[in-house]
């Protein structure tokens, strides 16, 4: 290590290199005799990681676009995070993270800097509420950038992530408690969709308190009508298109490994569903009529040419969730000869 004229310190190093050429020259500079040797160390332990530090730190913005351009879909591609998944956590980071961050080094954000950003989070108000960020939404933001910084941790780009246990923590607070609907409010709410193509899904959503992308993707070959069973194997989410740009409704695992199993059906929720039979091949036929192509998918609940219904006309926000909490107030049914449902009661069938 030695001080050129101009001040600037330099801090060399021979690091072991490949096979034809047995060791590397590395060679730091630094404003101080510190900083040099702080560089030369940091670079030596990712050299003997077998990740060379790059010449230039990137933004938090550059490091975050390839994070969810290349790591995350071959997460995704390796079972370890759903599409659905991803393009919430995208969503996340783009409306929460890049905007306020983005511009930052990666090297450079401190303690300080991420504090004063969670802080403006705290009071920052929701696009689809117009209310402050839910504690929850808070907690999700903090854990999207904390897997991005530890991700630049494996590549060799940090040292430490500030946001751990030993830096900036992560935002707590009491949580909302969910509203279910009362049984007065089903029973009115049944009444007025009576007669209507949301009667059958609400039910079948109140009955077993399924989630709605199960719903509204159940098959009539995941059905045994005649034993009462429901084969739950697949769900309806927005999944990134193949060209990667945006979403479109398609087919995915159910959310859980425990969503996979055979549910018991009510009495009730079969009759539903044999009369949802009956108007659905009455749409279909209609369509042929009309000429207008249909497209057979096996579907219990589909749009007037067949492809399932979109999520957003499906009851499937805060609607739909009051529903399955409503239906799950209510204690387990037991069946002795058909399987378990999740959440399906006595009470909730003998409201119908």
């Amino acid at each position: 290590m030695f001080q050129r004229r101009d001040g600037r310190w330099v801090a060399e190093a021979s690091a072991p290199a490949g096979s034809l050429t047995p060791t590397k020259r590395i060679t730091i500079y630094g404003r101080t005799q510190k900083e040099a040797r702080d560089k030369l160390k940091a670079e030596t332990q990712a050299h003997e990681r077998g990740r060379p530090r790059p010449s230039r730190v990137p933004t938090l913005a550059e490091y975050g676009a390839r994070h969810f351009g290349h790591t995350l879909p071959a997460l995704v591609a390796t079972g370890h995070n759903s599409p659905r998944t991803v393009e919430f956590y995208r969503h996340l980071w783009n409306t929460h993270v890049a905007p306020f961050l983005g511009h930052h080094k990666l090297t450079a954000l401190t303690n300080d800097i991420l504090r004063d950003w969670l802080t403006d989070r705290a009071h920052a108000m929701s696009t689809h509420t117009g209310k402050p960020l839910s504690v929850r939404t808070q907690q999700a933001v903090y854990g999207v950038l904390r897997a991005v910084l530890n991700e630049a941790i494996r590549d060799g780009l940090l040292e430490r992530n500030p946001l751990s246990a030993t830096g900036v923590r992560a935002p707590r607070g009491e949580r909302g408690r969910p509203s279910a609907l009362s049984d007065g409010t089903i029973i009115a709410l049944l009444r007025q969709m009576d007669g209507t193509w949301l009667y059958p899904l609400i039910v079948l959503m109140y009955l077993t308190a399924v989630r709605p992308g199960e719903a509204v993707g159940v098959r009539w070959a995941d059905l045994d009508l005649e034993a009462g069973t429901w084969d739950i194997s697949r769900t309806i989410a927005r999944v990134p298109k193949d060209d990667g740009d945006g979403t479109t409704l398609g087919f995915s695992e159910p959310k859980t490994p425990s969503s996979k199993a055979p549910i018991a059906l009510a009495a009730s929720a079969v009759e539903v569903l044999l009369e949802q039979r009956t108007r659905l091949e009455q749409q279909r036929c209609h369509a042929e009529r009309e000429r207008r192509s249909w497209a057979d998918l096996d579907l219990v609940f589909a749009t007037r040419s067949g492809p399932p219904m979109p999520l957003g006309t499906s009851c499937a926000s805060s609607s739909s969730r009051q529903i399955v909490l409503a239906s799950q107030r209510t204690s387990p049914c037991i069946a002795s000869d058909t399987p378990l449902p999740r959440r399906c009661s006595r009470r909730a069938s003998a409201l119908l």
